[in-house]
């Protein structure tokens, strides 16, 4: 149970630096940071895989808007 609780820690401190990659110029970092996030927190603010750039920094605003709330 201490080994999950401190992996469950340790992913939870990556959250930041994933919602940063959300707006990463290559898409596949993008897309696996997206993928990343809803796993590790059980949410989804997007983005999406077609979404314009402008729409990839919306979505990283409302991950970094709920994070903040954690």
């Amino acid at each position: 149970a201490a080994a999950k609780a401190a992996a469950r820690k340790q992913a939870r401190e990556l959250v930041p630096n994933l919602i940063e990659c959300l707006v990463d110029q290559d898409e596949t970092v993008a897309n696996t940071a997206h993928a990343a996030l809803r796993e590790l927190t059980k949410q989804d603010f997007g983005p999406t895989d077609t979404d314009s750039v402008v729409e990839r920094f919306v979505a990283k605003k409302r991950w970094q808007t709920w994070w903040e709330s954690q």
